[in-house]
């Protein structure tokens, strides 16, 4: 097992904040290898910068669920657990006020379910204390009433965050390039090209965080990935930076769910990114 495994169970549904910037060492069997503390420092960083990206991309309830019904079941779920003094929502943030188990005392915390824009019943938390699990308990409740929620009305979500958390190449940014390109194929092209199925509409992906959609689609099995970059984020824009603005499989932004494509079938992601100012010239 890589360190990046252990991450995936870190990141399984019940996240709490991670803990990795304390661990010193940690030693993994792997072919006789040790991870050290660098490594660990280097994935950390990794993973803190992603998760400023998802914590920044605007949560739109869009995916089967608004937000006063989002509201609604935090607030149903808060008051079955009585030692909740106060629940707040934000957005798809939940802000709560806990009383200690003495009633004379309180502690804060606060849980995240803004999966890269989307409600999908995966959540982050954190609170003023290490030694409650009051916050984890109603994080899971809410989360699976979500689920259910969904459920009822035939919407399949897929934790974005899983998808992105494990995608390697987004450290260095190689999925970002315009010309992300797997030549390795061209050795095989005698070979039966594997068919693979694409899960949604071209339309699902648009508005998206850049991030998961190429998670996601290298994730079902492609390789041949573009992205192109529109300049046009700025103060006045709508939209924001990474955002998907559009997506082509073999040319074709008609794409139904289940359609079939080759694996090196070449996909083209459009996403909005900040905009180029050009300084005045002076002689």
């Amino acid at each position: 097992m890589n360190f990046l495994d252990i991450l995936d169970t870190a990141f399984a549904h019940t996240y709490a904040k991670l803990s990795i910037a304390n661990i010193k060492k940690i030693e993994i069997s792997d072919a006789g290898k040790t991870v050290e503390a660098d490594e660990v420092k280097t994935n950390t960083k990794r993973i803190d910068a992603i998760d400023i990206k998802r914590r920044e991309t605007p949560c739109r309830f869009d995916c089967g669920i608004s937000f006063e019904e989002f509201k609604c079941i935090v607030e149903t779920e808060a008051s079955r657990i009585k030692r909740i003094a106060q629940i707040k929502v934000y957005g798809p943030e939940v802000n709560g006020i806990v009383y200690s188990q003495s009633g004379l005392s309180t502690w804060e915390f606060q849980i995240d379910f803004n999966d890269w824009g989307k409600i999908t019943g995966y959540f982050w938390t954190e609170s003023s204390i290490t030694n409650s699990h009051v916050n984890e308990i109603l994080g899971e409740r809410i989360s699976e009433v979500i689920r259910k929620y969904l459920e009822k009305k035939n919407i399949r979500m897929i934790y974005l965050a899983e998808q992105v958390y494990k995608n390697i190449d987004l450290i260095n940014g190689r999925s970002l390039n315009s010309y992300y390109k797997e030549k390795i194929w061209e050795k095989y092209s005698k070979v039966p090209l594997k068919q693979i199925s694409v899960d949604y509409a071209a339309d699902y992906y648009q508005r998206m965080h850049l991030y998961p959609v190429i998670s996601m689609l290298k994730n079902d099995g492609f390789v041949n990935i573009h992205t192109i970059s529109i300049n046009d984020v700025d103060d006045k824009c709508e939209k924001y930076i990474y955002e998907v603005e559009s997506i082509t499989i073999d040319g074709s932004d008609k794409f139904k769910p289940n359609d079939s494509f080759n694996y090196n079938t070449k996909i083209v992601i459009k996403y909005h990114q900040k905009k180029k100012v050009k300084a005045p010239f002076s002689a």
